[in-house]
């Protein structure tokens, strides 16, 4: 039912004389040109007699002001017209090719007709009523040709000058602009050539902090209007989140994360996943930014330390993404596979024990029950509890064993010892019975190679514990799955000493991956090489080259020492 039935009912009578008069501007004209505006959707036909036409007759390119002026008679009618545009629900039906072809083509003169009406009204001396009412007729207009259609919006974001103006009205408007503003510059970020990021940023004089800053402290206001608005003001904010940091490499994305943007997102998905739990039948509504999030965290989840991993967790990520993954029964397909992805993207992080440390508790408070029979992840639930409870015994009887190790001197003649090493504080990978040993090897060889072993140590905050627990985990999988090595030495290497060759064991994926290379090839360096293989003679031990993951995209590589004895000497050939 229209919401001005005796407005309606007046067009409705006499359609064509609306359109006529409304051409004119005059007072007379202006008045039906209001009326028309408000009901047109509502009377068939009328497209037809030529509606469309008024409204962009007022709208003209050339009819728009090139600099500030005292806003003039021309200036309302244009303001009305773009009130009736932001109306044109169903303006695409076939049977109107021809008007939407004119609305797309009339874009430039409504661009330069909404700027000088942003820079008069919104930046001039209006009241802050008045300014609301243009800001509004601007925003509801920019949604309308945005979301209106897939053409609308290409055609909308190829108009140079959409997106600064959809910006600056995403900058200038507090309250509204979460809900309309923001999915209108996502939009438009979307289809606009490139460089649209850089674009926007000029809209803000160039501050890609300033941006960062101003949708974070909007996230940060729409958490406590969760409850009054259903999450639209979240879900609007997390959606434009995604695609201000869709570059990976953008200054946008790199501001992000120089403001701990991930925790504040984070903190706000656990708000919102208290509020979906407590519907046993999420709404679409609800569904909408639970996919925006599952976006979000399957691009940012990892970044350049696999600690960011385990702050994730520790920020409550994991609990609350397992919580709500019931509703993931109601995502679309595409989404379901990122969820399932994430868990994915978790499971070579199950070698490292500061992640494990976070992990564990987990498993004792879950409803594993209910995971099993609601959650479409329980396989990947599953299999992620197996990994983490193996793992957990595993780094559990090492914690009870004296651990022992081997000086790093080669010329050593010292047996093995159970007292505690010295390590070499630059790298803190290698480790020494006495400083004498110590000063020895770094004459030999640790002064060269004292640099490259540092990816064997803490790597910034990373900590000891993380690198034994992974090397103990490394050294037990080698071991159990021997076999499998010796087959691939047997049918990729079967006339090479067994000496020469390295197991490479692939931790950075999920199952691992097994291969070999010989170890001339995987040391490169020939004084390096004979250093090892010197070593390795005389600890009788075999060499694993072991890859693990350390952010996105970032893997490492560690040695390792394995086998009691030779490693080769197990059905060897």
């Amino acid at each position: 039912m229209s919401n001005h039935p005796e407005i309606l009912h007046r067009v409705r009578a006499t359609p064509n004389r609306y359109i006529r008069t409304a051409r004119v501007q005059n007072i007379e004209g202006l008045t039906a040109l209001s009326e028309l505006g408000r009901v047109w959707t509502e009377i068939p036909g009328i497209v037809g007699l030529g509606a469309i036409d008024v409204f962009l007759s007022h709208l003209r390119s050339e009819l728009a002001p090139s600099s500030p002026r005292e806003w003039d008679l021309d200036a309302e009618f244009a303001h009305f017209a773009l009130l009736a545009l932001s109306q044109m629900q169903g303006v695409d039906d076939p049977k109107c090719v021809a008007q939407s072809r004119a609305i797309l083509a009339g874009l430039p003169g409504i661009l330069k007709w909404s700027q000088y009406i942003f820079d008069t009204k919104l930046t001039g001396a209006s009241s802050s009523q008045e300014q609301c009412m243009y800001s509004h007729a601007l925003l509801t207009m920019l949604s309308a040709f945005v979301l209106d259609s897939h053409q609308s919006a290409v055609a909308t974001a190829r108009t140079s000058g959409f997106l600064e103006l959809a910006t600056r009205l995403w900058v200038w408007d507090d309250d509204f602009a979460s809900l309309y503003a923001s999915q209108a510059v996502g939009m438009l970020l979307k289809y606009s050539p490139k460089p649209a990021h850089d674009r926007m940023i000029g809209a803000t004089a160039g501050d890609a902090e300033f941006v960062i800053k101003l949708v974070l402290r909007r996230t940060k206001i729409a958490i406590k209007k969760l409850d009054s608005d259903g999450g639209n003001r979240l879900g609007c904010c997390i959606l434009l989140i995604n695609d201000l940091c869709e570059p990976q490499t953008h200054a946008l994305r790199r501001a992000f994360h120089d403001a701990d943007g991930f925790r504040t997102v984070t903190r706000s998905f656990l708000a919102f996943v208290r509020t979906i739990s407590k519907s046993p039948d999420p709404t679409p509504a609800q569904i909408a930014p639970l996919s925006w999030y599952i976006e979000f965290f399957s691009s940012h989840l990892e970044r350049d330390d696999y600690l960011a991993v385990v702050n994730a967790v520790k920020a409550g990520f994991l609990r609350a993404f397992i919580d709500c993954s019931p509703a993931f029964l109601r995502l679309a397909h595409s989404k379901l596979s990122l969820a399932a992805g994430i868990v994915h993207t978790l499971m070579p992080y199950l070698v490292y024990h500061s992640f494990i440390d976070e992990v564990a508790p987990l498993l004792e408070d879950l409803d594993r029950q209910r995971l099993s029979t609601q959650s479409p992840l329980k396989s990947e639930f599953e299999r992620f509890w197996s990994v983490l409870s193996e793992h957990i015994n595993v780094l559990g009887h090492i914690k009870e064993e004296v651990v022992t190790r081997k000086c790093e001197n080669i010329k050593c003649q010292s047996p093995d010892t159970e007292q505690s090493f010295k390590t070499c504080k630059a790298c803190q990978a290698t480790y020494y019975c006495s400083q004498e040993c110590q000063r020895a090897d770094w004459e030999a060889q640790h002064r060269e190679f004292c640099a490259s072993m540092k990816g064997e140590s803490r790597c910034g905050r990373r900590s000891r514990r993380d690198i034994t627990g992974l090397q103990t985990l490394g050294q037990r999988i080698v071991d159990l799955v021997s076999t499998t090595f010796h087959s691939i030495a047997e049918r990729d290497f079967p006339n090479t000493p067994r000496g020469e060759l390295v197991p490479c064991l692939d931790l950075s994926c999920f199952p691992p991956r097994y291969s070999i290379q010989t170890l001339r090839f995987a040391i490169g360096d020939r004084d390096e090489y004979e250093l090892l293989a010197e070593k390795c003679r005389a600890q009788k031990a075999t060499v694993v080259l072991c890859f693990r993951k350390n952010g996105a995209s970032v893997g490492e590589a560690m040695w390792l020492t394995t086998g009691e004895g030779n490693f080769w000497d197990v059905q060897s050939t």
